[in-house]
């Protein structure tokens, strides 16, 4: 990079190149100087988009993978390792359930397809129902012991009024 007159950085890119004669004598050489100042800002850019869009996926409390059409997965996220009790490594090894357990999620998928003539990939987002699967089952519980309850009260109800 070099200093512009008026303070700021201009990346560049330098290209050198000897000249020669017919006879292999130097006859000059040339040296090109490329301002790529915009290129490395939209590099950048493109980085920091990749690391916020990883950074999302990695941190998500929803399970994250892709796939191709033949059922490969080429990322999984913590996740959805962690709901299926697999590294994310095996994920993408291509194991899909260690324990046998029923783990009850709910799945949005699409596919998407990058640029025309690319090959679509599967996304799917992954969540994990089994929280609120528990608390449905202590609700009915709840709901269970209350219509007993009613149902004792009711009847010691009749029976101190028939006393």
């Amino acid at each position: 990079r070099y200093r512009h007159r008026d303070g700021h950085y201009v990346w560049t890119r330098v290209s050198r190149s000897l000249i020669t004669g017919a006879g292999g004598e130097l006859r000059f050489g040339l040296i090109v100087v490329q301002d790529i100042s915009v290129e490395r800002q939209m590099r950048e850019a493109l980085e920091r988009g990749e690391q916020l869009m990883r950074s999302i996926w990695e941190q998500a409390v929803f399970g994250v993978l892709l796939g191709d059409r033949n059922g490969t997965i080429s990322y999984a996220n913590p996740a959805l390792a962690r709901m299926l009790g697999y590294s994310v490594a095996e994920l993408c090894d291509g194991v899909i359930a260690r324990d046998g357990r029923h783990v009850p999620v709910l799945v949005g998928a699409t596919i998407i397809q990058n640029t025309p003539g690319a090959p679509k990939v599967a996304a799917a987002f992954v969540t994990d129902l089994t929280p609120l699967k528990a608390a449905e089952a202590e609700r009915a519980e709840l709901l269970r012991i209350a219509e007993r309850a009613r149902a004792a009260a009711e009847a010691s109800a009749e029976r101190a009024v028939s006393m």
